[in-house]
């Protein structure tokens, strides 16, 4: 079931974005900026780290209540702030802990380019 975690938070996601921005500063990030991207049914966090520009996208489907917003948000900020926290304690560098989200040269994303070119291994069903 989707939206488990903090499914009864109260916390506005304005706060929640805030807090990402927070953090990404706090952790070495620079160039925090959020974007609300409504054609494509998502939002986007942005910011550079490590000399890498990061695009942080979260989907935001239509149908999806107010309250499993609210939680998407307290997810993404859980999320970011944990890769960022990895990178300030060696753990992984910011390549290592962004990749996926690292943005190309062209404007794709790393995920983005590999998914085009079929480079993830499939599972056998």
């Amino acid at each position: 079931m989707p939206h488990r975690f903090a499914k009864n938070t109260k916390v506005p996601v304005t706060q929640s974005i805030a807090e990402i921005g927070l953090a990404v500063v706090k952790y070495g990030g620079i160039r925090f900026r959020h974007m609300n991207d409504p054609a494509n049914q998502r939002d986007v966090v942005l910011f550079d780290i490590g000399g890498l520009f990061v695009s942080f996208a979260v989907a935001l489907p239509l149908g999806m209540t107010a309250q499993q917003r609210l939680a998407k948000w307290r997810c993404v900020k859980r999320s970011i702030e944990g890769k960022l926290i990895s990178v300030v304690e060696g753990i992984e560098s910011p390549a290592q802990a962004f990749l996926a989200h690292v943005v190309t040269p062209d404007g794709d994303t790393m995920l983005e380019r590999v998914e085009r070119l079929a480079l993830l291994p499939q599972r056998k069903k």
